[in-house]
């Protein structure tokens, strides 16, 4: 297949743009329920009203933005032109997240934050929807797109250390709480902004099509019902990612309250995404000796089992969480390359059957299933600290202490056998795909038809 290989440095401009999701992504995830329960003293079921609401309006947004990339034609192209505009309000709206403006009162707290995370929301959509679709628009072909993703997802893997890590150490900088949160905020909000500018002026489309010879969202909303490797895809990614930020979002809370090592957080949180870049070797080798399915059920069970062990750690004890977070690296790894890749591969299937290209709406409809998935789990979070009993900044009462515990281990490796059984009917393989590729550059090329 020709120039179906991708040069390192395009795989590398395309990559760095993922800082900018990652960075936002991670922070949000790990310390804005955090925030807004401990620091701006908002009820934890309220808190997680204001994820759920900013989450569902995400993911609503996703599959329209999608479409409307896949209409667009320009001569920056269809996705790089969305991706320039809208990472400065994505930048602007993160750092409004974590101030807490004088003129608000017990009674707008939950107002403002949810508008603002509404507004951050749509910014991250505008912006991660087309960059997201511009991954199946580089290369069609089945390997070096598990290549292209885990040179993304090395990028993702470190800056989702420095996003995890540093926060806690910026924000610790201020003798007063929330200067340390706005500091953070104005800090990160550059890694938010500066490299999709990088990609955007690194990469070009390759793939495009003509927007006379896209159909109405109601034919494709039924042709995408119809594909059931897409809705495979689409689930495992949903479960895969909807695991990942439940886990991130209750850390904070596990390492504070029940192990009671809140100062560990940063080094357990480093220990953890050293381990998983240090895995994405090992994650594409897996995958392109044992195919992407396989290699997924392997890692997932394997981290179920790894997951369940937080269960048992004791109070007071680094050791069993520094080992844990080790030895979860290659599950991270595996959740990062490979769920995104699978939906990759689903393009092509589509354009087979309707002739179209229409990455920017797939992407926009997998971004959706993962945003409503970790909206209802965050807000499900948050309802399981409050009916426990949680006291924010307080010595936490066993029933709390219990629910930490449960929302961090036996709930998440429920929702990966889960994920795991999806990804066992995955019926696409390499060859298949190859195949299918080659029949689509041959119609391209007017073999087929005119």
């Amino acid at each position: 297949m020709a120039g179906k290989t991708l040069s390192a440095g395009k795989k590398l401009a395309y990559g760095i743009g993922d800082i900018s999701q990652t960075t936002g992504f991670t922070v949000v995830s790990f310390f804005f329920l955090f925030f807004l329960t401990d620091a701006v003293g908002i009820d934890p079921r309220m808190a997680g009203y204001v994820l759920l609401i900013g989450k569902v309006w995400d993911a609503i947004t996703d599959p329209a933005m999608g479409i409307i990339s896949d209409r667009t034609h320009s001569k920056f192209g269809r996705r790089r032109l969305y991706m320039f505009w809208g990472s400065i309000p994505y930048a602007i709206t993160f750092v409004l997240l974590w101030i807490k403006p004088d003129f608000l009162t017990p009674g707008t707290e939950f107002a403002y934050y949810a508008i603002v995370f509404v507004l951050h929301s749509t910014s991250l959509t505008i912006a991660i929807v087309p960059y997201n679709a511009l991954s199946a628009e580089l290369t069609q072909d089945y390997k070096e797109r598990t290549s292209l993703f885990s040179y993304r997802m090395a990028f993702s893997i470190l800056f989702g250390l420095v996003a995890a890590a540093l926060p806690p150490l910026v924000r610790n900088t201020q003798p007063d709480r929330m200067t340390g949160y706005f500091v953070m905020g104005l800090v990160f909000s550059a890694l938010v902004v500066i490299p999709m500018m990088i990609t955007v002026a690194s990469t070009r489309e390759k793939f495009q099509a003509s927007p006379k010879r896209m159909k109405s969202p109601k034919t494709f909303i039924k042709t995408l019902w119809q594909n059931r490797v897409f809705r495979i895809a689409a689930l495992v990614f949903l479960l895969s990612w909807m695991t990942l930020d439940v886990v991130a979002a209750a850390m904070e809370y596990f390492i504070t309250y029940v192990v009671q090592l809140k100062e560990m957080l940063p080094a357990v949180l480093g220990a953890l995404f050293i381990s998983s870049a240090m895995c994405l070797p090992i994650i594409v080798w897996l995958s392109n000796k044992f195919g992407k399915p396989k290699t997924y059920m392997m890692t997932m069970v394997y981290w179920a089992a790894v997951l369940s062990s937080l269960f048992f750690v004791p109070a007071h004890n680094p050791t069993p969480i520094f080992v844990v977070a080790i030895l979860s690296g290659i599950g991270v790894a595996a959740i990062h390359v490979i769920p995104m890749a699978l939906a990759a591969d689903v393009v092509e299937i589509d354009e087979q059957v309707t002739g179209e290209r229409r990455e920017g709406i797939y992407f926009g409809i997998v971004t959706f299933t993962r945003k409503v998935a970790t909206g209802l789990g965050l807000f499900l979070l948050g309802n399981a600290l409050s009916f426990s009993g949680y006291i924010a900044n307080a010595q936490q009462p066993e029933s709390a202490i219990s629910a930490i515990r449960a929302v961090v281990s036996f709930g998440p490796a429920l929702i990966l056998l889960v994920a795991t059984y999806v990804a066992s009917k995955y019926p696409l393989t390499a060859e298949e795909h190859a195949a299918i590729v080659e029949e689509l550059e041959a119609k391209r090329e007017g073999s087929l038809y005119a």
